[in-house]
């Protein structure tokens, strides 16, 4: 019953938010009317950098499958693919990484096991969120040092500054005597942690592919915010370019919280939000958050072609 009531509840929860939304704070003629004066150039070439961030994403995700004891690397293309499918399980699984758990079972075969499968994709992924709190932190820093106080230059410097810690702690040596205070858990869920202690451990005691994955994850998250400033340009929005770097991995990290269908909902509250402490109008908001899900059908109809024809075969 639980497991039908849960999905039951995201879909009214995206529902009822999007409603909302168009009810009462961004009416829809005035979100249909800023996509219309949409510069489409400006959108295909914000559009064509997810094949940049996908290949980055790829050829770190391989970086870490090859650390990885008694591993066979499937190939940068295989990765790519992986994504892909991923992005169209993404369209209608909880959360922006709901598709995380086919890329789980695509990689199995390289890394031997789910359990390791699962813990370098979290390696991936919290590699990758730690350059986004920095990016929120360091100009929400700038921003206060100013004098600017707005609220969400606030909201920035305390999770910026949390999560940095946290993805330090994440990838230090007491990380792993942390885990090991769940010994007294049943033999084959702790085997599930001992896997994860390993590939942080692993990744941690190799300084050169430590390195490489925090260079990939700093390059791909530029691209990232890249994007969106496109996607704000091609809107022609006021908005600052160093304020993305703020708002943006706030945004992104939020659609992590399961209560919706890809985000939806989650992401246009949470941009209203957002955009109102930087003088923008929620019309503005939910027009930047459809184009946002435009994307992510596009990416996600690629992924799902992908997947149709490998079951085919």
């Amino acid at each position: 019953m639980k497991k039908r009531l849960f999905p039951l509840f995201k879909i009214v929860f995206s529902v009822a938010v999007i409603y909302y939304v168009v009810a009462y704070r961004a009416p829809l003629k005035q979100i249909l009317h800023i996509l219309k004066d949409a510069n489409p150039a400006l959108l295909i070439i914000a559009f064509s950098l997810h094949a940049i961030g996908i290949y980055i994403s790829a050829v770190r995700w391989g970086i870490i499958i090859k650390g990885q004891k008694n591993s066979s690397y499937p190939g940068v293309w295989n990765l790519v693919k992986f994504y892909l499918v991923a992005g169209f399980f993404n369209l209608f699984l909880p959360t922006r990484f709901g598709g995380d758990i086919s890329r789980i079972v695509d990689s199995k075969a390289s890394v031997k096991s789910y359990a390791k499968s699962f813990s370098v994709i979290l390696v991936e992924r919290i590699n990758g969120t730690f350059i986004l709190f920095l990016f929120s932190f360091i100009p929400s820093l700038y921003y206060l040092l100013k004098g600017n106080t707005a609220y969400l230059y606030k909201v920035g410097f305390l999770f910026g500054g949390a999560g940095t810690i946290g993805t330090l702690f994440f990838f230090s040596p007491i990380f792993g005597k942390f885990l090991f205070l769940f010994k007294f858990l049943p033999e084959k869920l702790f085997a599930k942690v001992e896997a994860l202690e390993e590939a942080v451990r692993l990744i941690r005691e190799d300084k050169r592919t430590l390195l490489n994955i925090t260079l990939l994850s700093l390059i791909l998250q530029i691209n990232v915010i890249f994007h969106y400033y496109l996607i704000g340009l091609a809107l022609h929005l006021k908005i600052s370019f160093l304020s993305y770097f703020v708002f943006i991995p706030i945004i992104l990290i939020i659609l992590i919280i399961p209560i919706s269908i890809n985000g939806i909902g989650l992401r246009d509250i949470s941009l209203i939000e957002a955009f109102k402490s930087l003088g923008v109008s929620a019309s503005a908001a939910v027009a930047f958050s459809t184009v946002d899900l435009i994307f992510m059908i596009l990416l996600g109809s690629i992924g799902g072609i992908i997947f149709a024809l490998r079951k085919k075969k």
